[in-house]
């Protein structure tokens, strides 16, 4: 497992976009966290780095959203 601490939302979504950037078709991300504690935020950065445009949301009220970039991203609330 790594670990990595952010400080602002900008470097939340930064991180993110380091992440995404590295993505192959396939690959699958986990977060873990409470509520409020970052991983939609850094969903948006691996969706930046994909090149969605549709603004990312939490799925906690739809269970799975669904987005296409350059690879497609399916965010779910699991």
């Amino acid at each position: 497992m790594l670990t990595f601490y952010t400080h602002s939302a900008e470097e939340t979504i930064e991180l993110g976009a380091k992440i995404g950037s590295k993505l192959k078709r396939g690959d699958i991300i986990a977060l873990q966290g409470t509520l409020a504690a970052g991983k939609t935020t850094i969903t948006k950065g691996i969706a930046k780095a994909l090149e969605i445009e549709e603004e990312i949301t939490s799925p906690t009220f739809c269970l799975i959203s669904e987005y296409y970039g350059k690879l497609p991203m399916y965010h779910m609330d699991v």
